[in-house]
């Protein structure tokens, strides 16, 4: 576990490696600040000139990066108390599809429960994190925040939930409901549970804030059964936001994302210990309207006002339309462990 030691106006900056390939030859790709929280400090994004990776370098010292997740970061805020409600066409999806079979069925004649409009419901970024159902299965969340994930599949049925989470205080916040949930870096928590252990793992939004994420999928091959689920997002570097704003960009969310794929590099580390690899774009307005509100303070572009203009309603139909061409700024992968992985 961490030292939650808080970031200063002098943070340490360290010169890594390339995750992906373990170069230490990199060039500068740009260098910004943290427009999120205001962290004081410049960080740095480079590419590896052997593999092309976007990786933070230098990157701060390990024992400061729980520091930059404030009480206030929003995948931290306290869930809900609440059951999540969960329409007709959801419920029916969750029974035919993904094998909740205990849940109550929708009304036979209902509209939104026929399976023509499948197609738009697992794109629906949440619902593409479901796995499929398990009877007494055990499930493994990383990066789990305070626990709103774990709650929601406690919700529809999981009993043996399991999470880890790098910030303190989201950590306690999650076990304060009730939830198995350690505090630290997921990279130190894996290692502790047997070999094929687990059903399914998932993560939302996490992978691109680990060290070295592809040594993690590595670990999620050990742990995971042969056939067991693998579901995570991550951050997508192909995206028109990312290559429109540079450094200005609201998914580059400097200094805590400190890698940035692009689907060439999922793949290559997935086909090794994986296969039915499923890949979804999910559409977010806001990564767009917030990329443009990060710009729109230093400059006075014209696409930047226009965008600020049509908030988050009139900015839907271009949100969809990068989804549609795998542009948008967040990839979601459902994929299964290999019969014939070469881990354990």
């Amino acid at each position: 576990m961490l030292a939650n030691q808080k970031p200063n106006s002098e943070n340490t900056l360290e010169p890594v490696s390339c995750p992906q390939c373990g170069s230490f030859r990199s060039i500068a790709v740009f260098k910004g600040e943290d427009r999120l929280h205001s962290f004081p400090g410049e960080f740095h994004v480079a590419e590896c000139s052997e593999c092309g990776l976007w990786f933070q370098n230098p990157r701060p010292r390990l024992e400061q990066l729980s520091g930059f997740y404030p009480s206030d970061y929003a995948p931290h805020a306290q869930p809900a108390l609440q059951p999540v409600p969960i329409g007709d066409g959801t419920r029916s999806y969750l029974v035919r599809v993904l094998g909740y079979s205990h849940l109550n069925s929708p009304r036979p004649r209902s509209w939104r429960s026929w399976p023509i409009f499948d197609f738009v419901r697992v794109r629906r970024g949440w619902l593409h994190l479901i796995p499929r159902f398990i009877p007494d299965g055990q499930l493994f969340e990383m990066g789990c925040g305070s626990g709103s994930q774990l709650l929601l599949l406690q919700q529809l049925g999981w009993g043996n939930l399991h999470g880890v989470e790098l910030a303190p205080d989201a950590a306690a916040a999650a076990r304060a409901r009730g939830l198995d949930v350690q505090c630290g870096m997921v990279e130190n928590a894996l290692p502790e549970w047997p070999d094929g252990y687990f059903d399914v793992v998932i993560a939302s939004m996490v992978l691109e804030h680990c060290v070295n994420p592809f040594d993690v999928l590595r670990m999620i091959a050990r742990k995971i059964k042969p056939n067991g689920e693998l579901l995570f997002s991550t951050v997508n570097r192909d995206s028109w936001d990312a290559r429109w704003y540079g450094t200005y960009w609201r998914n580059l969310d400097l200094p805590r994302h400190t890698v940035w794929f692009r689907k060439s590099d999922l793949m290559a580390a997935l086909v090794l210990n994986f296969q039915d690899i499923d890949v979804c774009y999910d559409a977010q307005p806001i990564d767009f309207l917030g990329s443009a509100r990060y710009r729109a303070r230093e400059k006075n572009a014209l696409m930047d006002r226009a965008f600020e203009r049509l908030g988050e309603r009139g900015l839907r139909i271009i949100s969809i339309m990068a989804s549609a061409w795998g542009k948008s700024s967040r990839i979601f992968v459902r994929c299964k462990k290999s019969m014939h992985s070469s881990c354990p």
